[in-house]
């Protein structure tokens, strides 16, 4: 059975805001080493896909700077336009409809260009893993991490360790707890973070629309004659304008009892919001972590970003500070999550100037 490198870049990561802008989010800026999120996603998966078997879902808004970042590459990728943004399921599917209808089934590996893994070989081993369980079993594996922080802007994952071997039923999925739930699974020591990294056939992914997610499957559907011809992309927008707005994580994940998982063996940091920082740079004596120049005074546990301004503060504790040329950001890291609240404002007050920096 052939295999799919699934890349997901189409998000706008504005859990990053504004280091990740809406014209250029996280996936296609270097501000975490010197090579793009998206680059490194296609690096470490070098040697599992054929090249024409490398599927990169991104944003239509994005179709340009996408196509300079692979352009040194020299090698033909597929990539995939989302017409608007409705979250990752609808497009999930739609990739499904594709690959069954060129090639009758293959296995999809869903990855996240969002992620920092610095030793790839662990990931590739645990990735060939989980494709050949998937090929053997038809189930859905999804890989895991071991957690360092309550976290609430990632999936826990239970398994049944009462069954032997590496890959274990899902016993219980949960995706983004609240603080005090997330801070109950830590301490039990019982559950994973759901990496995002989901690995199964084309036809399951289907069926599990069908059952779980049957508006998308329904909206979606009328698409297929349509795929690979001239109508394709028109179709598609038409059809899209309707779809629902869910991710996979809530909408099949977290139901459906064909769901297996697997402690990963690599060293993971997810690039999602400016806490992850904190695994990508370290921290002082102090607590504060720093990009950039920072001189602080009675200043503890902070975050601090700064492309060419120094960032100097007094007695400042647990705060966000991020400097860039054209705009300062100042949040408290207790409400890091309400930075995606402050752009919808930004949007919805029409501040014209500031939505071509989004």
């Amino acid at each position: 059975m052939k295999t799919f490198g699934v890349i997901m870049a189409g998000g706008n990561g504005t859990r990053l805001w504004p280091l990740s802008r809406e014209n250029n989010p996280k996936q296609t800026i270097t501000h975490f080493g010197e090579k793009t999120l998206l680059e490194n996603t296609i690096d470490r998966i070098e040697g599992l896909f054929a090249d024409e078997r490398i599927y990169i879902s991104i944003n239509h808004k994005h179709l340009e700077r996408t196509m300079a970042i692979l352009h040194p590459y020299g090698r033909e990728f597929e990539i995939i336009s989302q017409p608007y943004n409705r979250n990752n399921a609808p497009f999930i599917l739609f990739i499904a409809l594709k690959i069954i209808k060129r090639y009758g089934n293959g296995v999809m590996c869903l990855l996240p260009s969002d992620h920092l893994i610095r030793d790839p070989e662990p990931y590739r081993k645990d990735l060939s893993k989980a494709i050949e369980y998937v090929i053997e079993n038809d189930r859905i594996v999804a890989i895991g991490t071991q957690p360092d922080y309550p976290a609430e802007i990632y999936g826990y994952i239970r398994l049944d360790d009462s069954q032997e071997g590496d890959m274990k039923p899902v016993k219980e999925f949960k995706e983004k707890p609240a603080y005090d739930l997330a801070r109950a699974y830590l301490d039990s020591g019982d559950y994973l973070w759901n990496s995002g990294v989901y690995v199964w056939t084309a036809t399951k992914v289907v069926t599990c629309y069908q059952r779980y997610l049957p508006k998308i499957y329904n909206t979606l559907a009328p698409v297929i004659p349509h795929i690979d011809t001239d109508s394709e992309e028109s179709a598609l927008r038409q059809l899209y304008r309707e779809v629902q707005d869910i991710s996979i994580d809530h909408g099949i994940m977290e139901q459906t009892d064909q769901l297996y998982a697997m402690a990963g063996s690599f060293q993971w940091i997810d690039v999602g919001s400016y806490d992850s920082l904190i695994n990508l740079y370290g921290s002082d004596e102090n607590g504060n972590v720093a990009k950039g120049r920072h001189i602080g005074l009675d200043s503890r546990n902070n975050i601090i970003f700064s492309e060419k301004t120094t960032v100097a503060t007094v007695g400042l504790e647990d705060t966000i500070v991020v400097a860039m040329d054209d705009i300062i950001l100042i949040c408290k890291k207790e409400h890091t999550s309400h930075i995606r609240h402050l752009v919808d404002k930004i949007r919805q007050e029409g501040h014209g100037d500031m939505m071509d920096l989004l």
